[in-house]
């Protein structure tokens, strides 16, 4: 059995706090079967090395999934030009990065 409970506060990129609580229960069907089964891909990536976007997939179980994408970079905020690029391969991948969140960067260990 899988169990995932997590509670978490989130500064989204269009401003404000997304407070968010996980709490999944998940059966396998062959327990001896576990761990999880993901594939990466990079969609798009400066060739200077300011962020790559990257989109992932997986399983956990036969029938429990997951996918998404995440923007990695080098500073908290990126460069006008980099994120003009990343929002014209955005648009073109049909992602809104306006769903997207932005990690609070401050405080940080």
């Amino acid at each position: 059995m899988y169990r995932v409970n997590e509670k978490f506060d989130v500064h989204a990129i269009q401003g404000g706090i997304v407070h968010r609580e996980v709490n999944e229960t998940v059966e396998a069907d062959r327990p001896r079967q576990r761990g999880l089964d993901t594939q990466w891909r990079i969609l798009d990536h400066t060739g200077y090395g300011n962020y790559i976007l990257a989109y992932y997939c997986g399983r956990v179980t036969e029938n429990w999934f997951f996918e998404g994408s995440v923007v990695y970079s080098r500073t908290p905020t990126l460069a006008d030009k980099d994120l003009r690029t990343l929002q014209v391969t955005g648009t073109n991948l049909r992602i809104d990065f306006n769903t997207y969140c932005k990690p609070k960067t401050s405080g940080c260990i």
